[in-house]
Formats: C-alpha cells, structure tokens, sequence
C-alpha cells in the first residue's frame, strides 16, 4: 500500500524530532536568544539542567543581579528562541 503524502511528513517530523532530541541529550550549554527593553537582540549560553524531549529544557543561572541578570530578565520577558549545537550539527 502506497504511504500518503501525510503520512511520508509524519515519519519525517518524527525523524527529525529523534535527531533534535538526541543532540540535546549531549549538549550541556546552549544559546538562549530574546529581546531587551531597548529592542536589542540579547544572547546568552546557558546551562541545560535536564531536558524533557527537545521542546522542554531546563536551565540553570545565578541570581546575582537584579537589573541585568539572565534569571531577572527571562521572568520579565518570557519570549526566547533557543538554540543548541555540537560539532556541525544543530537545532533552533
């Protein structure tokens, strides 16, 4: 029985998926990317805690600051794109 032109994407989502979750599975920093308040981009490395799949991830920072930490300005600005990467390989 010939696969459905949907069918063939589902396979190839769920391949891609497998790849994405086993490269964050070796990765222990990523980039986290968003906007400030002056609409600069803002890009940080990050520890990965733990990750649940690739569409859940964990992350691990200090508090120190109050005005320009990672932690302060991700509680106030909850928008981020994430990016991880080893070797040649990588996800956005």
């Amino acid at each position: 029985m010939k696969k459905t032109a949907y069918e063939i994407q589902k396979e190839r989502t769920k391949e891609i998926e497998e790849k994405a979750v086993a490269l964050l599975d070796k990765c222990d920093v990523v980039t986290l990317a968003s906007i400030n308040e002056k609409d600069y981009p803002r890009i940080c490395a990050i520890t990965k805690v733990r990750n649940n799949g690739f569409s859940e991830i964990y992350f691990m920072t200090s508090k120190r600051s109050h005005i320009n930490g990672k932690a302060t300005h991700f509680e106030n600005n909850t928008k981020a794109s994430v990016c991880y990467f080893l070797g040649s390989d990588s996800v956005t």
